[in-house]
């Protein structure tokens, strides 16, 4: 069985992290509003999920995040 590690990118989750600091809403909340689950943030949190673009949009808006503190 060929097992394939997943790439984690903490810089990635570092920011959604702080993305949902910023919002100011229970993980919960966050995470309904992003569509997902709350074990789906967690993984987003640490790196080990990578949300789709659209997630991504989603969270921008959930987050009131300026375009431009975007790090990438």
């Amino acid at each position: 069985m060929d097992s394939k590690k997943r790439r984690i990118d903490r810089e990635l989750g570092d920011y959604i992290y702080k993305c949902f600091k910023q919002s100011g809403k229970t993980l919960e909340r966050f995470a309904e509003e992003l569509f997902v689950e709350v074990r789906t943030v967690n993984y987003y949190f640490t790196g080990q999920r990578k949300p789709s673009q659209r997630t991504l949009l989603r969270l921008i808006k959930v987050s009131n995040i300026n375009v431009q503190n975007i790090p990438f």
